[in-house]
């Protein structure tokens, strides 16, 4: 879901979010999850149109997925507005984000797999442009801006809208990232160690069969440390003083043995 978003709020796809949508679910062997995608229906994405204030700006700023803000044909769920309200989403959100700028979103590498594009494909444009000769003319999407009359100028437009809706992207998506996303895998030990009542008012039970050398953190969603302890019993009783979102992380020596965050409700 992450990536479907960020695709098409990269692309401000017009369609991405209403009409042009697809959701599949894997069979239960193969994890059964909803997933979002694929992506499709990109010919009005990439450009500034004249439809609505989300897609009009020249500026590269504007979300698609506030698709019904627009008059439009087809109304979106809305699924992401209300995604988008869990905190947590957002972080993972925010956190992939800052992983793909570093890949295959930083600007360079764009530019550079779209000159390649365009050189591999130079000989096709020609004859392309031959049979439909229809540059500085709008085949459908009601663009804002002068169409390129050039192969070089349509590639040159394309890269420089690229660049500008990045930047916006970088000073106006939600979340944060506090770092890495610990994944843990599940075992035999994970599975024997509970925590309860969750979500809890004020105390936390951790239940486990402790080892020499186990321990427990407390972190709080700005990536704080609060508390850091040995694990001595069986049943160890974790206090916390304020409302809100914890993750409690469980260590053997220097492994990771389980995560989880906990809700504190007053």
């Amino acid at each position: 879901f992450i990536d479907y978003f960020l695709i098409n709020e990269l692309s401000r796809n017009n369609d991405g979010f209403k009409k042009s949508r697809y959701f599949h679910k894997d069979k239960y062997s193969n994890g059964g999850k909803l997933k979002a995608g694929p992506t499709w229906d990109f010919d009005w994405a990439w450009k500034d149109m004249w439809t609505c204030t989300e897609f009009e700006n020249q500026d590269g700023s504007g979300w698609a997925h506030l698709i019904n803000n627009c008059p439009t044909d087809n109304y979106s769920p809305d699924w992401y507005i209300r995604m988008l309200q869990d905190t947590t989403y957002a972080n993972h959100m925010r956190c992939r984000y800052e992983e793909y700028r570093e890949e295959f979103l930083n600007i360079a590498y764009i530019d550079n797999f779209t000159d390649s594009i365009a050189s591999v494909v130079e000989n096709a444009q020609l004859r392309h442009y031959q049979k439909w000769p229809f540059w500085g003319v709008s085949t459908d999407a009601p663009e804002i801006e002068p169409l390129a009359e050039s192969y070089s100028g349509e590639i040159g437009k394309l890269q420089n809208w690229i660049n500008l809706r990045l930047n916006w992207l970088d000073d106006n998506l939600p979340g944060h990232c506090y770092g890495p996303i610990i994944q843990v895998e599940e075992s035999e030990r994970e599975s024997a160690i509970s925590l309860y009542p969750n979500p809890t008012q004020e105390s936390l039970w951790l239940k486990m069969n402790n080892q020499n050398g186990d321990r427990y953190e407390i972190w709080n969603i700005r990536g704080q440390c609060l508390k850091r302890d040995a694990i001595m019993n069986q049943i160890t009783v974790l206090h916390f003083e304020h409302e809100g979102l914890y993750v409690v992380r469980v260590f053997q020596g220097s492994q990771l043995v389980h995560s989880e965050r906990v809700t504190v409700i007053r």
